[in-house]
């Protein structure tokens, strides 16, 4: 599946049934995208979906084709941005 990350393309294929939180830490090694709880409730590991707060855990990485997602990291190199 192809999908925007952090402002850059991605191309890579999930798991089936994998969750958006295993892609990112697990395949794409971004892990300040935590799990906390791993049931939609603390917000760990919240993300940003074309503009909408999503928990990760609870999102299947499917999901995410033709997207834009947001991580932790990705707001990081937005505030370092002039």
């Amino acid at each position: 599946m192809d999908f925007n990350l952090n402002g850059k393309p991605i191309r890579i294929d999930p798991q089936p049934g994998e969750m958006l939180v295993d892609l990112l830490r697990e395949q794409l090694g971004l892990t300040g995208t935590k799990v906390g709880c791993n049931e939609a409730e603390c917000g760990s590991c919240t993300v940003v979906v074309d503009g909408e707060a999503v928990l990760a855990c609870a999102y299947p990485a499917a999901r995410a084709a033709g997207r834009s997602v947001i991580t932790i990291e990705g707001l990081s190199q937005l505030a370092q941005s002039p």
